[in-house]
Order: C-alpha cells, then structure tokens, then sequence
C-alpha cells in the first residue's frame, strides 16, 4: 500500500490525522475500521521525498481526499495432539477517494512516452485494494498457555500476506509474503527471536506497457520492470531487559522491479542485484 498511496500513506516517518475504531463482534471475531486524511506529505512532485514537504511532520493536513481502511480478523486454536496452536486470518480492504495518475496515458490519450504528447499523465479518480494476514503457531511448548498469535511468547509461528490494487492506476498490482518467527528455542536465550520471510511485488502490466513504449519511441531496448523479489534473515538479541540489538540480512533481487542501470550510459542493463547488511537497536526506558 505505501507505494500506492500519497507519501507512502501514514506510517513512519510521516503521520496523518485520523480516527480508527474496534469492535468486538464475538469470541473469535474482531472488526477495525480507520479514516485518515489521504495525504501526510501535501501536493508535489512524485519524484520528491514527501520528507521534503513536510520536514517536520508536523502539517496536520485535514483537507485531503480521505483514506479509509477495515478489516475482521477472525481468531481461532487448532488441537493438535496435547498442544494448541492459535491462530488467525484477517481479510480487508481500503478505498482512497482522490485522484491517481494514469500508469500508461496522458490526458490526451497519449502514451507518456509519446515525446509529441505533454507527458502529463491522465487523472483516475479513487483507488482501492484488498489483502489478506493468515498467522498461525506451528510450535509451542506444553508449559505456554497463552492463546494469542504474538512475537513474544515462546514457539514458532508463520504468516503469509497478500495484496491486490488495479493496475492502471498503481505501479504495484500484486504483493505477497510470507516467513516465520522462532521465540524462546535458543538455548539460555529465552527472550530471543530468529526471523526469515521472502516478498514478492509485481509491476502492474500497464506500468510495463509504458516500458515498451519507451522502448518503441526511443529506440532503445531498456529493460522492462516485471517484478521485485526480497529475502531477509533477521537475529533479534534481548541483551538486557529494555535493549534489543537486531542485525539481519536482505537480498533483493530486481530491485524497484529490474530498472535501468543508472551507471550505464546506454540505458540497455538492469540494475543488479543487492545485499543488504544492516543493524538496529532499540533501547525502552
């Protein structure tokens, strides 16, 4: 969603005002439901950081075409033997109310590759999606009563995602993932946490279109994005009580669907493949 959305949607680093509400339906099922002003960042170039337009995240937007989401997350435990392993799944949906630029076309109804054309993509009203969260426990020790799906407590769990948006208005049409989570199993590290999980996004077909017509208008065969795939290996270390030093590793392959290569002047490579090394801390007071 937040390569679709306005300025990423609001998520970390960028907040938008808005309201969300729970309810309570049954012992197994839960609904959410959320209204948020549908732009953190405000109006601006689409190659700009929406940082740079809101640098201190502090515009309180209020005027925006609104941004809604819900979902019913449906909570159940499957006997296995003398364990219990719970689990849920989440389906959803969200629906933005402004206005989405034409992956392919201008309002002309030009290519925006034309080079005879403005460039100026064609305005589509609204934008929706729909995903999906399954989680479920596939371990836990006898010893752990707790029935909740949750990092913290001891056990192996999995989860997958998936997510549709149309695609003439979104550079990603399709998105899933999946991985699992390892809590408590490291020996004298009970607090631990081992964490693998591969995604995949795929380029909308009319985003590719508009590769081809590059191509077709240039001249010049330069790749076509098709899709994105990360892999990612994460250690969570608890040290002490309130520091947690993670480092982890991500492989991409493809990166942003396979794009040109910005070191070769042709414009005939994709960008290779990356690795990724990195560390985070966190430390609660």
């Amino acid at each position: 969603m937040a390569s679709n959305l306005p300025a990423g949607g609001p998520s970390p680093p960028l907040a938008a005002l808005g309201v969300r509400v729970k309810a309570k339906l049954s012992e197994h099922f839960t609904a959410f439901a959320a209204i948020f002003d549908g732009d953190a960042a405000g109006p601006g170039p689409l190659d700009q950081d929406p940082q740079s337009r809101n640098r201190y995240g502090l515009n309180f937007r209020a005027k925006d075409p609104p941004w809604t989401i819900g979902q019913i997350k449906y909570d159940y435990d499957l006997e296995i033997g003398n364990h219990t392993l719970p689990g849920n799944i989440t389906p959803g949906g969200w629906f933005h109310a402004g206005q989405f630029d034409d992956q392919r076309f201008t309002a002309e109804g030009l290519s925006r590759a034309d080079p005879t054309g403005s460039g100026v993509p064609r305005k589509l009203r609204r934008n929706t999606g729909m995903f999906a969260v399954v989680e479920q426990t596939l371990y836990r020790p006898n010893s752990v009563k707790d029935k909740g799906v949750s990092n913290s407590v001891p056990g192996i769990t999995a989860f997958a995602r998936v997510a549709f948006s149309p695609s003439d208005r979104n550079v990603i049409d399709f998105y899933a993932d999946s991985g699992f989570g390892v809590v408590g199993l490291v020996p004298n590290r009970p607090n631990d946490r081992i964490g693998a999980a591969i995604a995949y996004m795929h380029i909308s077909p009319v985003a590719q279109q508009l590769d081809r017509d590059g191509q077709l208008y240039t001249g010049i065969a330069s790749p076509v994005r098709s899709a994105e795939t990360l892999v990612e290996i994460i250690y969570e270390a608890h040290l002490k009580p309130g520091w947690l030093l993670a480092p982890y590793f991500q492989y991409v392959i493809r990166p942003s669907g396979g794009v040109p290569s910005p070191t070769d002047p042709s414009g005939l490579s994709r960008i290779g493949n990356a690795a990724v090394f990195g560390l985070t801390t966190t430390l609660k007071y």
